[in-house]
């Protein structure tokens, strides 16, 4: 697996870095992606495929456009054409269906302020296809974050470093949710724009920002403040957004939720405008994390890492211990983020059931 990779500079300076470094595993993501999304999505219609591509490449040029910046850094480094690593990148809005169930967050709050724990999944392929960056863009904080190569950064759990003013700093992490993808602002987009924000208010703004292609819950921690967000659109939901504050306790407030807290694609905010469109199963992991939460919940950050990466079938699971019995999502990487501490672990998982630790401390 790759070191850490660390830089700084502009977007296009350091999108080019990072695609040199990644080049390999970009280009092996992309073998894959290309032919799956153009069939899947499209039916085999290049030309449909990439104005779909081009249609999300201006919603997040007009929203943020040193995202692009970025992408076309990332693509010059690695050699790949500009608007297929653009396609590769937008992914999720390109190959909806109704989604198996992924990636899984828990918040808990210790006397030291709230921990976000999360796990990774997506395609097999990205085994090992995963890197950590330490970036650093003129005029933006420092990130760290666990990152899929040739994917804009941040997208797998994320660390906001303030030097100026530290209790500021932030972690942030997302689940993507079922509803379908509508055409508007990409939800890594909106992270990636989210991550580089001035703290907590800051990233909320940015993060409900419309119209939102897909519907999406994230969590966003800061030492003193920890919230659940989801963000949908108005094709697919009566609200387009909600959040609330997760509290150490019961306060007896309606706009509050008491940790431990949990979450996975499930709708738990949002009325949608349409049957859940999840797939029978789906919701396994979300239903054992909330019996944990309940009854026996981790206190500790040690505790929570703990927690994520036991194999146990569902938490962990493997595609060979797949207890939902749904294809091609299996976990990639445990992240762990104490924002006030300013510390990270990143574990990522190798096909073989080993893996690779990282530890940072800001």
């Amino acid at each position: 697996m790759l070191d850490c990779i660390k830089a700084s500079g502009s977007f296009y300076d350091v999108g080019v870095i990072v695609g040199e470094r990644t080049r390999e595993g970009i280009l092996s993501a992309a073998r894959y992606a290309l032919p799956m999304l153009l069939e899947k999505g499209f039916g085999g219609d290049d030309v449909a495929m990439r104005a779909a591509t081009d249609g999300y490449v201006e919603a997040s040029g007009n929203f943020f456009p040193q995202s692009i910046e970025f992408m076309h850094g990332l693509a010059d480094g690695c050699g790949m054409v500009r608007h297929e690593q653009l396609a590769v990148a937008f992914g999720e809005e390109l190959e909806y269906f109704p989604r198996v169930e992924r990636c899984s967050t828990m918040v808990i709050w210790t006397p030291d302020g709230p921990v976000i724990a999360r796990n990774e999944d997506f395609w097999e392929s990205y085994f090992e296809g995963l890197a950590i960056y330490d970036l650093t863009f003129d005029n933006f904080p420092r990130v760290v974050s666990l990152n899929y190569v040739g994917y804009m950064p941040h997208l797998g759990g994320s660390l906001t470093v303030m030097e100026d003013q530290p209790q500021r700093s932030f972690a942030l992490a997302n689940d993507s949710l079922w509803l379908p993808t509508r055409h508007g602002i990409p939800k890594q987009v909106k992270h990636f724009r989210a991550a580089l924000a001035r703290g907590v208010g800051d990233a909320i703004s940015f993060l409900v920002a419309q119209p939102s292609s897909l519907s999406d819950h994230f969590t966003v921690a800061s030492v003193e403040r920890a919230v659940s967000l989801e963000v949908s659109n108005a094709e697919n939901a009566v609200e387009v957004a909600r959040w609330y504050d997760i509290v150490p306790r019961d306060v007896g407030n309606v706009l509050t939720v008491t940790a431990p807290f949990c979450h996975t694609n499930s709708v738990r905010w949002l009325e949608p405008k349409m049957p859940d469109p999840a797939p029978p199963g789906s919701h396994m992991r979300y239903w054992r994390l909330e019996s944990v939460a309940q009854n026996d919940p981790p206190r500790t950050y040690e505790e929570l890492e703990k927690l994520f990466s036991t194999r146990d079938g569902i938490i962990r699971r493997d595609n060979e211990v797949n207890l939902t019995l749904q294809p091609n999502s299996c976990t990639l990487a445990t992240t762990i983020i104490d924002p006030g501490k300013r510390r990270m672990t990143i574990l990522r998982y190798r096909r073989d059931g080993s893996q690779v630790r990282d530890v940072f401390q800001l």
